[in-house]
């Protein structure tokens, strides 16, 4: 079900504070690369699908690994990428 116009940044933002004692335990430094974009879909199951990626980057990457979160703008698109940078999960990035 299609939702009002969302800041989807607070959520991510909201989702990455939940993460971070995970990151810690694994000295993960998590990247964030954010801008505020309103976007128009299921908030619910956005946030499922970004909490499971960004979980994912994190529980496959190395000791001391990086994981960079970003929530961009091209053209009439929003792009959020999470990449791990330590494991074979390399890149996953979805065109919103």
């Amino acid at each position: 079900m299609l939702s009002a116009p969302y800041l989807y940044l607070f959520l991510l933002m909201y989702l990455l504070r939940g993460l971070t004692p995970k990151a810690e335990e694994k000295n993960i430094e998590i990247i964030v690369n954010l801008i505020e974009v309103e976007i128009l879909g299921d908030k619910a199951r956005l946030k499922q699908i970004f909490l499971n990626v960004i979980d994912n980057a994190i529980k496959y990457s190395y000791q001391e690994g990086q994981v960079t979160i970003a929530l961009t703008q091209e053209e009439k698109q929003v792009v959020i990428s999470v990449t791990d940078h330590e494991s074979e999960l390399q890149k996953n990035i979805y065109h919103l």
